[in-house]
């Protein structure tokens, strides 16, 4: 209110989302300083039939109230103007009970549509281990409670004796199944690795364009043909053309500001224990000191040597009467020979 008061703001602006995820506006012309503080506290009342096609028309009654922390000043608008994010109550003033089926998450850049699989792989996997946990956590307390209350006579005649002979066919049909999963898998190995190095390198990428190849261009043609007419056209601008945003441009208008990196010291920050402190300096000295030794070669005497000595090698000495033997032979040979 302090702020509407000095600049003079003329306009108010409600902003609320209804099913067709369309943004809907209500606008305001502030009449006095009671009518403006009726607006920011109570909102404005709309009729929720219209809006979401779950809500009964006897309980249509909502409430769009602002949330302050959304306001903004309009650049569009030729009055000053200041607009507010609103969020939905009911007739008793609570907070509108309402369930998220689903949210439609879509990528702001080709990075990001890049990596959108492995996200959506990897949130279907925690997904499904959070539900799995979930179902025996609630088999758990459900076994328990029956359990106290059934007699353990009764829990003991209901109890089935294991037939192995049911389970033969889904055991036999199972091992048939890892067996050729096994041997495909094993295959596949075995032809990857006659591939030379860069092969490898080729595979990955291969598979990677694959998989996010086409998220990619879906997004792409996404990308490229957002508009900025209709954003135009619902604050007063007579645009009836097309406004189209180029990627580098959105890019800079679904950016997210930064933070600047700010080191400062944690007086609350959980601090080491003296002796953990100790502990490290002691292991650091004694890394330098064996290092030390090792490459000094000074712990020959635990078998742990730096330069290994080489093994002496054996001269051996030709006997005398051998050579003279030799010698006699070389000499019938020429006399021979001449």
């Amino acid at each position: 209110v302090k702020y509407c008061v000095d600049n003079e703001v003329e306009c108010i602006n409600l902003h609320y989302c209804g099913w067709d995820g369309k943004l809907k506006t209500l606008n305001f012309v502030i009449q006095s300083l009671d009518h403006l503080q009726s607006i920011l506290q109570a909102g404005e009342r709309v009729d929720g039939s219209s809006l979401f096609p779950f809500v009964k028309a006897g309980k249509s009654d909502l409430y769009v109230i602002p949330k302050y922390r959304t306001a903004f000043v309009n650049p569009f608008s030729e009055a000053n103007t200041v607009d507010l994010l609103c969020s939905f109550y009911d007739r008793d003033g609570l907070d509108y009970d309402a369930t998220i089926v689903r949210v439609v998450e879509n990528p702001l850049s080709i990075k990001q549509a890049f990596w959108a699989p492995y996200v959506k792989f990897w949130n279907w996997i925690t997904g499904l281990i959070n539900k799995s946990a979930a179902e025996k956590d609630a088999k758990a307390m459900e076994g328990l409670q029956n359990g106290a209350a059934a007699a353990p006579a009764d829990a003991a005649a209901k109890k089935q004796p294991f037939d192995i002979g049911k389970f033969a066919g889904i055991f036999a049909a199972v091992g048939m199944a890892i067996g050729l999963l096994g041997a495909a898998i094993a295959g596949i190995i075995a032809g990857i690795a006659k591939l030379p190095w860069w092969g490898f390198i080729l595979i990955i990428l291969g598979i990677m364009l694959l998989i996010s190849g086409p998220s990619c261009f879906i997004a792409w043609g996404k990308l490229r043909r957002r508009n900025l007419g209709p954003v135009l056209n619902a604050n007063g601008w007579a645009i009836n053309s097309n406004v189209i945003v180029n990627i580098p441009f959105g890019r800079t208008l679904t950016s997210i500001a930064k933070y600047p990196k700010m080191k400062l010291e944690d007086p609350y920050k959980p601090k080491a224990p003296l002796w953990w402190r100790i502990l490290r300096w002691v292991l650091l000295a004694l890394v330098i000191t064996f290092c030390a030794l090792f490459f000094t070669d000074n712990l020959k005497c635990i078998g742990l040597p730096f330069h290994k000595e080489k093994a002496p090698v054996e001269q051996v000495e030709e006997a005398p009467e051998a050579a003279e033997q030799d010698a006699v032979v070389e000499d019938v040979v020429s006399a021979e020979e001449e």
